[in-house]
């Protein structure tokens, strides 16, 4: 069985949110978007493979009608960020990853679709780096 421990929010601890399904996956993405247009703030997630020592990493960070991403794990030692948009430049956005403040280029953004998209294929492929996005690895 798949399973991701999802880490968003400081009350659910060392458990985390268990995603066991890709409806599940899909709601947390979408809680997140939500949140992050409510509260006008990037909204960043830390996912691993339940149960796995050596488990592959996924962030996944929404704001608005975008968002960012990093992964590293398995054949992808990274981390490797969301090759994004370079209109948007290269300054810094802080991400919310449980009331911490987790930075990011701005030309990391790509459109919300991709981040669901990303988010879905690290769930089916049981943690393989998605394909739904270009990456740059960080240097």
């Amino acid at each position: 069985m798949n399973v991701i421990k999802a880490f968003y929010r400081q009350e659910d601890g060392n458990a985390g949110v268990l995603l066991a399904n890709l409806d599940d996956v899909r709601k947390l993405i979408e809680e997140l978007h939500a949140e992050s247009i409510q509260y006008d703030v990037p909204l960043l997630t830390q996912w691993y493979i339940a149960n796995e020592v050596d488990t592959p990493e996924l962030g996944i960070g929404v704001h608005h009608d975008h968002g960012v991403l990093y992964y590293t794990g398995n054949d992808w030692p990274g981390p490797w960020y969301s090759d994004g948009d370079e209109t948007l430049g290269d300054s810094e956005i802080d991400y919310d990853y449980m009331g911490n403040a987790t930075p990011f280029q701005m030309d990391n953004h790509v459109p919300y679709d991709v981040v669901l998209r990303a988010a879905e294929q690290f769930f089916e492929s049981r943690g393989a780096r998605p394909t739904a996005v270009e990456w740059r690895k960080y240097t």
